[in-house]
């Protein structure tokens, strides 16, 4: 894929596979449930661990002079065929959890010998949760890459958990143009129950798009209003905001 796409041509395959990827998942509209909250964080998070493509290279075509611009690149990569760095897996994490209706967010973090990292934290109930998608991958690839051995030990972390891989810095601004934001005041000293995270995992099934040939099936040809993409956005519009608005 080697022909120059255009912005919109961009943001419109974005759009079609992100639907696709969404209907492939059959997740249920967002309530105020905890459970099924985490249910839907899960089953997303598990999509982008599963389906990383680190031998297919995706370009668009264009050259990146905004950070608007390099944003939208990793996203169309992300989506169309990940490869698998930490910026496109938490790019693609938090544009999935947008799409559904989440409160969610880019994070920087270090190391302890200083290396920076992307992650991600979305909020579930009334507290933000760490999730990992690039350790969990890391992780994953070492377990031999069962899908029904995936321990998910990145996901839904409070605080003292989230420290002991890394050190969260700051929070990534919703306007690219603007400097960091320090993290929301909701967020969760503790990581969600281990037996809570379990019991959900056991009802997520296999998400690799390499092993589920009807994945192309779910492929759509948007006609409707475009939806609004993280860090591209001015208003808000995704598919869920009018039943995240009635839940509020």
């Amino acid at each position: 894929m080697n022909s120059k796409i255009s912005k919109q041509e961009k943001k419109k395959l974005i759009e079609n596979r992100s639907m696709q990827i969404l209907r492939f998942l059959n997740l249920r509209v967002k309530n105020s449930n905890i459970v099924e909250q985490l249910g839907i964080v899960l089953r997303l998070y598990k999509y982008v661990v599963q389906n990383i493509f680190p031998e297919e290279q995706v370009y668009d075509g264009v050259a990146e002079s905004t950070k608007q611009e390099e944003y939208l690149s990793n996203l169309y990569k992300g989506v169309m065929k990940n490869p698998g760095d930490q910026t496109t897996n938490a790019i693609l994490f938090n544009h999935l959890l947008y799409m559904k209706g989440f409160d969610t967010h880019i994070i920087l973090a270090r190391s302890k010998n200083g290396t920076p990292h992307v992650a991600n934290i979305a909020r579930i109930g009334k507290e933000y949760f760490f999730f990992d998608t690039t350790l969990e991958r890391s992780i994953y690839e070492e377990q031999g890459e069962n899908p029904d051995e995936m321990l998910f030990c990145c996901a839904a972390l409070g605080k003292e958990d989230f420290n002991r891989f890394y050190k969260p810095v700051e929070v990534l601004n919703d306007d690219l143009d603007k400097p960091a934001v320090p993290f929301p005041t909701a967020m969760a000293e503790e990581s969600m129950p281990r037996q809570l995270v379990d019991s959900v995992v056991k009802l997520i099934p296999d998400l690799s798009i390499e092993h589920n040939p009807e994945f192309d099936r779910f492929a759509v040809e948007q006609t409707g209003p475009a939806i609004t993409i993280p860090f591209l956005k001015k208003s808000k519009s995704r598919p869920e905001d009018r039943e995240r608005e009635r839940e509020d």
